[in-house]
């Protein structure tokens, strides 16, 4: 192995070319018709397996065909109905014969085999076989060139065995321990130390390349280069029928397996004493092409034959929510240069973590409680942390496929809703959720996902009012207890009863005129005997707005001549059928204003500690304000905003709140947290 001279980096449409980015094709199915011919039902029935056999024959070395498909074509032979025995048998009559009518029923015969009924051991055996056909087949997956464009459809070709071996056991169960050996014994066990502590981050890996030797030819490859590096690995996995491997797919590849493999050598240095076989055995070297090799062609039949999607790309993708628990591993730290404001002043940037999920990089937003575990040391290069409840923050609307995504997303994570994780942790998503303990959090540590509390004591629910001033300023009344809230709700309904009568009030005296105004100049019209058959005049809008004034109305009506006023008593009707819906929007905004409604907000304090912590003793309890606890129904039984000493909750989404006052780790301790619009509860047993 030797570092080669750092090459470009990859441009942004080769970032695009993700081999998953291309829409699968639907294979073209035929369904086969049943003859309704009785003389040739027999014939068909015993040459179908024949032909489907003859149909799938495999014409090259690569088809799957199943080695046992001749037994379960004849066990599925045997389930044959009674009549269709009866046809083979010839003991059915003739359709020809008429006038002979069975008068009893012919005896049940069971159309399964011996110890083949639902249930029996034959069954389960045959069930069994047919799991594992499904299962050995690969897929009909459409191979795509390196531009994204469909290629003609091609079945896709295994080129990787996804059997588990049954000697596979996990890092947990390994007995290995990180940094348990020495430079020295590295270099004993034939390691190369000081070019694998070189490779410090997966962007540096992807400068190295590896020295090999021809391959045997049973391993078709063109272009063999005694150096190989992403390139050379993109031409040999083509010449290996992986078709839909991009450069931007192997480069990403290429420096997660680097990396990750540095961290295995060192913490089994002793195996790369072994002679490996080509193709990488099970118990041969890691830090060799061969083993490289080997984890290119089961990246490639995990993501892109099977399609099993690692966890940033369905986030990325928008398939997966981003808050679901996940273990991930920091590969970089991303420190901002310092700027200066305008006034002079020095800024200090938060900085940006670079996380992979062991597939795929994604940036990650930290905040100030994680940026001191930065600067203490705690949490560095190479460290995995389990993080529930992120927030994935992106530029643009659209999803994106994860090798384009880097740029433009980025993960926001909570310092309280993250610890470290065990060196041996498995990558991505988690089944169980992760809940946070009151020893590890901190004021600055932002949202808190989820907790699992036991209430210790219940304060009575109080009330807050809140009101804006004309000016626009907000103002804060109480808080008040139930009594006090009853009373200013009593007298609030009370005035604005009183302006809503008073409003409408003044409202049907104003349309009483209008109408009396309206029979006065229809009985004019009338002295006049003018009709609406004229046009009407210029001036009606004129007319009606003199109206509005009530001593000026009797002048108006008096002035108007016959025409006018017939025209000017339909207006006024129609303008009051027109603007009743108007009026009544317009009436509430009165009532608004010399009554406005109530803006107040319910809560409960309780005090609460956790249910159960796993590593540290439970020293501090929680001061939880609960804001719209009327809202709140935890039992069927209990009114809403209930709450019980010795009930155990599991709430979602607290914030920190009362930071200054916050206290330490030491007995008897107490912090402040805050529930949120978007607070979830769930009553749980009693752990008792």
């Amino acid at each position: 192995m030797t570092p080669s001279k750092p090459v470009a980096s990859t441009s942004s449409s080769a970032r695009l070319q993700h081999p998953l980015a291309a829409p699968p094709s639907n294979a073209s199915f035929r369904t086969p018709v049943r003859s309704t011919n009785d003389n040739t039902s027999s014939q068909i029935a015993s040459s179908s397996s024949t032909a489907s056999s003859s149909a799938q024959k495999p014409t090259s070395s690569t088809s799957r065909h199943h080695p046992n498909h001749s037994a379960i074509v004849d066990t599925f032979r045997s389930f044959t109905t009674p009549a269709r025995r009866a046809l083979h048998s010839g003991s059915l009559p003739s359709p020809h014969v008429t006038g002979r009518i069975r008068s009893t029923p012919a005896k049940f015969v069971t159309p399964f085999k011996t110890g083949m009924k639902p249930g029996e051991a034959g069954r389960l055996k045959l069930e069994t076989q047919q799991r594992s056909l499904q299962r050995s087949r690969a897929p009909a997956i459409p191979a795509t060139n390196t531009t994204g464009k469909l290629m003609d459809s091609v079945r896709a070709t295994s080129v990787f065995d996804m059997t588990v071996p049954p000697t596979r056991i996990s890092l947990s169960e390994s007995g290995l321990f990180p940094q348990q050996y020495t430079a020295q014994e590295m270099i004993d066990y034939n390691v190369a130390i000081e070019e694998l502590s070189q490779i410090t981050t997966p962007s540096l890996a992807s400068y190295y390349s590896f020295y090999t030797t021809p391959q045997p030819s049973d391993y078709p490859f063109v272009g063999v280069e005694d150096q190989i590096g992403p390139a050379a690995a993109l031409d040999k996995l083509l010449a290996h029928g992986c078709s839909r491997a991009t450069k931007a797919w192997v480069d990403n590849a290429w420096s997660l397996i680097l990396w990750k493999l540095a961290g295995m050598v060192a913490l089994e240095p002793e195996r790369e004493t072994r002679v490996p076989t080509f193709g990488g055995a099970a118990e041969g070297p890691r830090w060799c092409w061969n083993e490289i090799w080997r984890q290119l062609l089961y990246r490639y039949e995990r993501e892109i034959n099977l399609g099993i999607r690692a966890p940033f790309h369905l986030i990325t993708t928008q398939d997966h929510p981003a808050t679901a628990p996940m273990v991930l591993c920091v590969s970089n730290i991303i420190w901002p240069e310092a700027s200066s404001s305008p006034e002079g002043q020095q800024r200090n940037h938060q900085p940006l973590v670079e996380v992979t999920d062991g597939w795929y990089l994604l940036r990650a937003q930290i905040d100030l409680s994680m940026t001191n575990a930065l600067k203490k040391g705690k949490l560095r290069v190479g460290r995995k942390i389990a993080v529930v409840g992120s927030r994935l923050e992106t530029e643009r609307k659209d999803p994106l496929e994860p090798l384009e995504a880097y740029q433009s997303t980025k993960l926001v994570l909570s310092g309280n809703s993250s610890q470290l994780a065990p060196w041996h942790a498995k990558l991505g998503f988690q089944r169980g959720p992760y809940i946070s303990t009151m020893h590890s959090l901190t004021p600055e540590g932002g949202n808190i996902a989820l907790m699992d509390i036991v209430v210790l004591q219940v304060h009575p629910v109080a009330y807050l009012e809140f009101r804006i001033d004309p000016d626009g300023k907000k103002h804060q009344e109480g808080p008040r207890n139930e009594a006090d809230e009853a009373a200013c709700k009593e007298s609030w309904r009370k005035k604005r009863e009183a302006a809503e009568s008073k409003i409408y009030e003044m409202h049907e005296k104003k349309i009483a005129r209008y109408l009396s105004y309206a029979e006065r100049l229809d009985h004019k019209a009338a002295q006049f005997a003018h009709s609406l058959s004229e046009d009407p005049p210029e001036n009606i809008d004129s007319l009606y707005e003199e109206l509005e004034v009530p001593e000026d109305a009797g002048q108006v009506i008096s002035q108007t001549k016959g025409s006018e006023a017939a025209w000017l008593a339909r207006y006024i009707r129609e303008r009051l059928e027109k603007d009743r819906e108007r009026v009544k929007d317009e009436l509430e905004k009165e009532v608004d204003d010399i009554c406005p409604s109530r803006k107040v907000r319910s809560f409960r304090v309780i005090i609460v500690q956790d249910s159960r912590t796993s590593k540290f003793p439970s020293h501090r309890t929680a001061q939880l304000t609960i804001w719209d606890v009327m809202d709140l129904k935890l039992t069927e039984e209990k009114p809403r905003g209930y709450f019980e000493i010795g009930w155990r909750c599991r709430v979602t989404n607290l914030i920190p709140s009362s930071k200054a006052a916050w206290m330490g780790n030491e007995p008897d301790s107490q912090i402040f947290l805050v529930s949120t619009r978007v607070s979830k509860w769930q009553k749980l047993r009693s752990l008792e």
